[in-house]
């Protein structure tokens, strides 16, 4: 059974036809039919119930499908990664990223990878954890730019640090909160707070800590997947929020929003992630110095004072 064959039985079955199925494939439905009927003879057993136009797996097809799209993205995976050892000036470099990166560190990446290598495509895209470490695992992307996590080891991935952010909790300057020292997790969850969740089914996320909970009555003011909008509430003066020092930067220097003292520091580990075979890529490796660079320019300590005294983010960036 070859890659052709495990093609044409996944295809078979996503579609439930095999006139679709062919279709997508690009052969004749006769041609199909008599392949899959070659290769359930050489297997000794039937892969699809054909009944009507229908086709539905056997329990035994089911099995082989489940392998089969498995070998079919490993297959996949290394032929981008032989072409990654070749790839120079020329070619499409493909680039996922998590969402907390969108606003200020995508647009920064994508320029200075235009600006060096004005011949190279480079392809940014921007989702969730889950869907990018699948599309790493099938050869849809090359390079990807998460948060640390032990899922990663786990899965035979290399990661490289490129960034760390610390949390910073921040409300509008007329916030009961504000100027306050030393505010406790209680106090803090007095007062409407902003949250996030990653899709309708996630739990919302109040703030990043995973060592700390709110309690099981406490429900957020808004939730959202877009940080903007959390800001912008914020700002408005509705809710306090927690988030990634670096996209607070702007409004807290305008004096959009201060800062808020609370009794615990948090720092976001960004890493860039590849497979071991990627990882001898050397564009994909100045693509890791570039976002090294930028993640440092980004994090540095702002020129100007803070509004409202020592911080979360101070004490993180005087520790780290």
């Amino acid at each position: 059974m070859d890659i052709r064959q495990m093609s044409q039985v996944v295809a078979i079955a996503q579609h439930g036809s095999f006139g679709k199925a062919a279709g997508e494939i690009g052969i004749s439905q006769p041609t199909l039919s008599k392949s899959i009927a070659r290769l359930e003879d050489e297997l000794g057993f039937k892969l699809f119930d054909r009944s009507g136009w229908r086709a539905q797996l056997t329990p035994l097809g089911a099995f082989v499908v489940d392998r089969a799209e498995r070998l079919i993205a490993q297959s996949r995976r290394f032929e981008r990664e032989i072409d990654l050892f070749a790839l120079g000036e020329f070619g499409e470099v493909r680039i996922g990223l998590g969402p907390v990166l969108r606003e200020e560190f995508m647009p920064r990446l994508a320029a200075e990878i235009v600006r060096r290598h004005p011949s190279l495509q480079p392809t940014l895209l921007s989702e969730g954890r889950t869907s990018l470490l699948q599309g790493l695992a099938a050869g849809a992307y090359d390079l990807l730019f998460v948060a640390q996590g032990d899922d990663l080891a786990e899965r035979g991935l290399l990661s490289m640090e490129v960034m760390r952010d610390p949390a910073v909790a921040v409300a509008s300057p007329s916030h009961p909160l504000a100027g306050c020292d030393r505010i406790a997790l209680r106090e803090f969850l007095q007062h409407p707070v902003a949250a996030s969740a990653r899709s309708a089914s996630a739990a919302p996320a109040i703030f990043p800590l995973p060592h700390l909970s709110a309690p099981a009555d406490f429900r957020p003011t808004v939730v959202a997947n877009d940080i903007r909008t959390s800001i912008t509430l914020a700002q408005q003066g509705f809710c306090t929020y927690v988030g990634s020092g670096h996209l607070l930067r702007a409004a807290l220097e305008s004096g959009q929003l201060v800062r808020l003292d609370l009794d615990f520091t948090y720092e976001f580990h960004t890493v860039a992630v590849m497979t071991p075979a990627a990882a001898h890529s050397p564009l994909l490796n100045r693509i890791v110095a570039y976002a090294q660079e930028i993640g440092a320019r980004l994090t540095a300590p702002a020129a100007t004072p803070a509004r409202s005294g020592a911080s979360a983010l101070d004490h993180a960036a005087a520790i780290g």
